[in-house]
């Protein structure tokens, strides 16, 4: 199945990643789209769910913000040196599997020269990047959708049943050399 993976750090780019997952969803449908926080169940063993959904993922999205690169653990040392940091992890896994990796950029971070980033994950220097801006995150966004529609496909549109929605039907009606197949609609003496 073809999916999109959430990649954030929860303290620089939580408000971004929620936001994404919601349009995300409404477009592409909840089976296509990965937050952990939205798909992590109580009792679900995580670094199992974690690595399936990134199987399923045909993109993964890193989003980096102000302190993706800078952020310390409780020693003072940086979260992405440490190689079970999750988001190191994660994005390594979608380089290693030839997953599209995005790096969405948030409100003009730059991305990260390659002697900053850890030899593991620093092909995501080399990947076509895309900008969001927090005062602009709703048309960003709306231009991101654009472009992950060309990887995923869009979750179809649900169609209206019952009674007068404008359903239509299909008849064929035959008789000597006349013949109509196509659509029907308006309703019939019933009221249907």
């Amino acid at each position: 199945m073809a999916g999109i993976f959430i990649n954030y750090r929860k303290d620089d780019s939580v408000y971004l990643a929620e936001s994404l997952d919601r349009r995300l969803r409404e477009v592409f449908g909840d089976e296509r789209v990965f937050l952990d926080s939205s798909n992590l169940r109580p009792g679900i063993e995580f670094p199992d769910e974690i690595r399936r959904r990134l199987d399923e993922s045909t993109v993964l999205l890193a989003l980096i913000g102000d302190s993706w690169l800078n952020t310390e653990d409780a020693e003072g040392r940086r979260r992405i040196d440490d190689l079970n940091d999750w988001v190191r992890l994660e994005i390594r896994s979608a380089l290693d599997r030839k997953i599209t990796v995005i790096p969405v950029l948030l409100d003009g971070v730059r991305l990260p020269k390659t002697e900053e980033l850890p030899e593991d994950i620093a092909g995501i220097k080399v990947r076509g990047y895309f900008d969001v801006r927090r005062r602009h995150s709703q048309d960003d966004i709306s231009v991101l959708i654009k472009e992950l529609k060309r990887h995923i496909p869009t979750r179809p549109k649900p169609r209206r049943k019952g009674r007068g929605s404008g359903d239509r039907s299909r008849v064929v009606i035959s008789g000597g050399r006349n013949r109509f197949d196509g659509p029907v609609s308006g309703r019939d003496t019933n009221g249907w």
